[in-house]
């Protein structure tokens, strides 16, 4: 737990610090790890809620959710903070969010949670637009006349709340289109440890050849896809090496649209020469910015008693002048 104190306003002269401080639950920052995006999913919220608060003249007081202990969280609770900022958390740290969340709650100290998963429901909450993003990335897919789209999706993410909400969207564009949506293709993970490996690489393509051969194959019959949109980025590269496996050239015979802003920094494009050629910046600092400004709404009585969700509308980028796989690339690829 760590505090760092910004300017204060004159309304809280003679008051605690606490009691004009914002506490932020999360992982660890480093500032110099963000000029990548590798981590862009989780930590580049945080950028945006320590400069919002920053701004707005509050003290910031971050708590890792990972280092937090009982008596930790019972003497921040009793130090009443004006409110509770919750970024995104992921791996094994995702069970403790609750825990202390619901703990703030009973205190009756307001929360603003990212994300809007069925466990979230009773918080105010801001998320960012899926069904926004995954419409755009289908109408740019559209607009470069492809037709045969379908989503490629993990199984273990299927039923997740951003999944549901790329659905919406996919499936609204194709009909806006006077097209009928295709089934979403499931795959399951690729059953390797990952590594940042040729070999790993190479075989997690392979895994991947036999999800997509009877939608980009001659053993599918009929005409194969000419786009897919993906969950991330990062699926990607190892996508296109298997459309290239199965006599599919990735970048012009099939478009792959990504997710998330981060595929010029994937450690898999040293291994594979085409990523996706679109991808969608979900505008994690914004998000992080608007947390605090749902907050700050809730503690100044500026919103009704039930809890409110705030949709941040991502960017579509496109990337097909960086990432596209030149011919003689794809040659090289395909002798070794």
């Amino acid at each position: 737990i760590r505090l760092v104190s910004g300017p204060r306003s004159s309304a809280s002269a003679g008051k605690g610090v606490m009691s004009h401080s914002i506490a932020v639950l999360g992982p660890s920052f480093t500032p110099g790890r963000m000029i990548g995006k590798q981590e862009g999913w989780v930590n580049s919220f945080l950028p945006g809620v320590y400069a919002q608060i920053s701004d707005q003249g509050y003290n910031l007081f971050s708590i890792h959710v990972g280092r937090l202990t009982e008596a930790d969280l019972r003497r921040v609770i009793d130090g009443r903070p004006m409110g509770l900022v919750c970024p995104e958390i992921a791996g094994e740290l995702q069970g403790n969010r609750q825990k202390w969340l619901e703990a703030f709650r009973r205190a009756e100290i307001p929360i603003v949670a990212y994300g809007d998963s069925p466990d979230l429901q009773t918080y105010d909450r801001v998320a960012s637009d899926h069904d926004a993003g995954s419409y755009e990335l289908t109408r740019w897919l559209l607009a470069q006349g492809r037709r045969r789209i379908a989503m490629l999706v993990s199984s273990l993410v299927t039923d997740v709340y951003w999944v549901r909400g790329r659905r919406n969207g996919y499936e609204r564009a194709m009909r806006e289109a006077g097209l009928e949506p295709r089934p979403t293709i499931q795959y399951e993970a690729c059953p390797f440890t990952p590594e940042p490996t040729r070999a790993y690489f190479d075989k997690a393509s392979r895994y991947m050849v036999g999800y997509l051969v009877e939608h980009l194959g001659s053993a599918g019959g009929g005409q194969p896809l000419d786009a897919l949109v993906l969950e991330s980025d990062g699926s990607a590269y190892p996508v296109a090496a298997a459309c290239r496996l199965l006599g599919r050239n990735p970048g012009s015979d099939i478009l792959l649209a990504g997710y998330d802003g981060y595929a010029l920094d994937c450690p898999e494009r040293q291994l594979e020469p085409c990523g996706p050629q679109v991808t969608i910046d979900k505008r994690n600092e914004e998000i992080g910015r608007e947390m605090v400004r749902l907050l700050l709404d809730r503690c100044e009585g500026r919103l009704p008693a039930t809890p409110q969700v705030r949709l941040v509308r991502p960017e579509l980028v496109v990337l097909d002048s960086l990432n596209a796989a030149s011919g003689e690339q794809a040659d090289a690829l395909t002798k070794t």
